[in-house]
């Protein structure tokens, strides 16, 4: 078995990807402890990983929570004899414009996404780097590449996971320590069920594969990061998304293409203006998809306004529908 006799800490490991992640890790062999602040999923996960004799063992974790995660790592370090693995997997979001997010809702979309991450590798970081091998994997979001409407903060605290990725590889290559990024476009887990049908219906038809991933396709992708294949590899990327992020890439009338003329970019502005002006299923698409966010009814009738036909549009040069991402 691929990970027989290694130790590796999942967190958000109560559902979802991280869920699906530990399974896979253990049936492969692994002691896996999960971290999730779930304490009721995360003892059902270890009962019913227990009914298939699999090791794998919960203790809570609040990523929000410095001393939490003090204590959740020193808790790891006294049952097992090393850490071989860490898969920063725990993640939250809410859908909601920027204008209308309260400054808590980032602090924690900050604390839970990028700062939990970075000081519970921190605190686990001594013992691989003094065995001097260790994996690392990030779980961060395509969101955090190309950003996505209604998610700022989240793409931003994704996109900081990314980067930490690539400098923490540079830091940790001279140890033999590999840190690399997964990240998934929409799958099938508790927090994307929470979003809206129409939008959950939008990103799907966005994905040129036509159905969102399902967990345990993540986290195939994670158990490449952590096994022997990918030891020559450090510093890399990865995006699990049906090819989401081709789809985005591609020009549309909604979007000019990129490394064009200025001639070329004032056409396809055209093209736009005289979509909205010709067909009024595009422009009730395009107002569903950009206002219908908004909860704000000031906000909601400054974009439905925006929308019309004749008005001077500066969204020729946005980012299409398929970009909203998780």
């Amino acid at each position: 078995m691929e990970m027989q006799d290694r130790t590796v800490v999942v967190t958000g490991g109560a559902s979802g990807i991280g869920k699906a992640t530990a399974f896979l890790l253990a049936r492969e062999g692994a002691l896996v402890f999960v971290g999730d602040v779930d304490e009721t999923g995360g003892r059902a996960v270890a009962a019913e990983a227990a009914g298939e004799g699999l090791a794998i063992e919960f203790l809570p974790l609040d990523l929000t929570q410095t001393a939490t995660i003090a204590e959740f790592a020193a808790t790891v370090h006294r049952r097992a004899e090393r850490v071989d693995g860490l898969v920063n997997g725990a993640g939250w979001d809410r859908i909601q414009p920027f204008l209308e997010n309260p400054p808590e809702m980032w602090d924690q979309l900050i604390q839970i996404n990028l700062m939990g991450a970075i000081r519970l590798t921190r605190a686990l970081l001594p013992s691989m780097v003094a065995a001097q091998q260790g994996k690392i994997v990030n779980v961060s979001s395509d969101a955090g590449r190309v950003g996505s409407t209604g998610e700022t903060v989240y793409a931003a605290a994704k996109g900081g996971l990314i980067a930490f990725t690539k400098s923490l590889a540079r830091e940790l290559a001279r140890y033999h320590i590999n840190v690399n990024c997964v990240c998934p476009g929409p799958t099938d887990t508790p927090l994307f069920q929470r979003q809206p049908d129409r939008m959950r219906e939008a990103l799907t038809r966005a994905i040129p594969f036509r159905r969102i991933a399902q967990p345990q396709e993540i986290a195939e992708a994670v158990m490449f990061f952590l096994g022997r294949r990918s030891d020559y590899i450090t510093g890399q990327v990865l995006s699990v998304s049906g090819g989401l992020l081709i789809a985005a890439a591609a020009p549309s009338a909604a979007q000019a293409p990129t490394n064009q003329s200025a001639e070329q970019n004032v056409r396809a502005s055209q093209q736009y203006e005289n979509l909205l002006c010709t067909n009024p299923a595009f422009r009730a698409k395009r107002i569903a998809q950009e206002c219908g966010p908004l909860t704000d009814p000031q906000l909601h009738q400054s974009c439905v306004a925006s929308l019309q036909c004749g008005v001077t549009h500066h969204r020729s040069n946005r980012a299409p529908p398929s970009e909203t991402i998780r």
